[in-house]
């Protein structure tokens, strides 16, 4: 299950952005990366006039878009069977958070919410825009930081807009408390072993992996490699 974060603040304060950049430093990091984004007035992805509006319109119950590097889904699929949480708009409900990343996100490493401000058991960071409001539209208690462009009397972590390293290693710093990792990699040097975040050991893990790949082994599917480097 991946850790959620879900940011958070009224319309044009900056989510969409901040989101944008967010993704950018986790990726950089070797961090996978799923995204929901509540959408109040609906959304469309087969637009008028394209095929796959075509066979929607034809009755086609589900829709892949298949590409060199892409795969799409569109679907009419029905929520109604999920369990159903509060959104925070007007009163719309839909289905839980939980339920929608158990189905679509579960092998991510993180899952960014734009939005739902009123879901449960998610850690929430609130964006402030001093040209829009400055005040909360989620309790105090119930946030783990704001992104602000004005100082606030608030007693929980602040960061401005374009922090955005900071806000990934306190990102970090909250999903190494909540997971617990097995040792993928371990890293010794003369003897010694040196301690690797998960995130670290992953990237080395990659790699290495990677280039073993290309090389033509006796051994299928091995269940454990050892690189000896002498210097």
């Amino acid at each position: 299950m991946p850790i959620v974060f879900s940011i958070v603040g009224k319309a044009k304060t900056g989510k969409t952005t901040l989101i944008t950049k967010l993704i950018a430093e986790l990726k950089h990091r070797g961090i996978s990366v799923g995204v929901i984004k509540h959408c109040p007035n609906g959304f469309e992805l087969d637009k008028k006039g394209k095929d796959s509006w075509t066979f929607t319109e034809a009755g086609a119950d589900g829709i892949a878009l298949i590409a060199k590097k892409k795969i799409g889904m569109i679907s009419s699929a029905d929520l109604s069977c999920l369990p159903r949480s509060g959104g925070g708009y007007g009163g719309e409900v839909y289905p839980q958070l939980t339920q929608i990343i158990d189905n679509l996100f579960n092998n991510m490493d993180i899952v960014l919410v734009e939005g739902f401000k009123s879901a449960n058991n998610v850690n929430k960071i609130e964006v402030l825009a001093s040209r829009i409001s400055r005040d909360l539209c989620c309790p105090k208690n119930d946030l783990l930081a704001v992104v602000s462009d004005f100082e606030t009397a608030l007693d929980i972590k602040q960061f401005k807009h374009n922090d955005i390293v900071p806000i990934v290693n306190f990102m970090e710093r909250i999903m190494d408390k909540k997971i617990e990792h097995p040792k993928a990699v371990q890293l010794k040097i003369n003897g010694k072993e040196v301690p690797l975040n998960p995130f670290v050991q992953k990237v080395i893990k990659n790699i290495n992996l990677a280039v073993i790949d290309t090389l033509k082994t006796e051994t299928d599917n091995p269940k454990e490699i050892e690189i000896l480097i002498e210097l």
